[in-house]
């Protein structure tokens, strides 16, 4: 999903720069949820799965080694890609860049991790196509955490579904 105008200010400049290069050595250059490399040529499936050409093995998307021939196995298509690592804010908070907030997700992980607020957006944008009103604003925004007051740390704050490779 494309960063909205009225924030790609926010992930320009060396400020932003500097934070992305901080994240991306913390996480070894890799996905913090699978382990893709940054910046590699993959092998593939759309199920997530991938071939650690380090290891010589077939990860799944939490970046398990099963050791399985996964293509040969299910007939799955494979395809070549250049793994691009994206920093994700945990919160979908823009403003929040704590580094307890930012991860290092390939593509692929990147949008699972975004799928709840990508829906929401959906929903956002359909509705006002048609010109719906909403009973209130807080049905309006959805799961656009951002938008409410928080409370608490971030760690409170932020739900993981996934474990980075740090805390397995």
């Amino acid at each position: 999903m494309p960063i909205r105008p009225e924030l790609r200010h926010l992930y320009r400049g060396p400020a932003w720069a500097a934070i992305r290069a901080r994240i991306l050595e913390r996480a070894g250059h890799a996905c913090e949820r699978c382990g893709k490399p940054n910046r590699e040529r993959l092998r593939v499936t759309r199920g997530g799965i991938w071939y650690d050409a380090l290891a010589s093995t077939w990860r799944n998307d939490a970046g398990e080694a099963n050791g399985f021939n996964y293509p040969g196995i299910t007939g799955r298509t494979v395809y070549v890609i250049r793994c691009v690592i994206t920093i994700a804010h945990l919160d979908h908070d823009p403003h929040n860049n704590a580094d307890a907030n930012l991860a290092a997700l390939c593509q692929h992980c990147h949008l699972k991790h975004d799928t709840h607020f990508h829906h929401a957006n959906a929903r956002r944008t359909r509705a006002a196509q048609v010109g719906q009103a909403w009973l209130s604003r807080e049905i309006e925004e959805g799961v656009r955490p951002y938008a409410k007051k928080h409370g608490g740390s971030v760690e409170e704050r932020v739900s993981r579904p996934f474990k980075l490779r740090e805390e397995r």
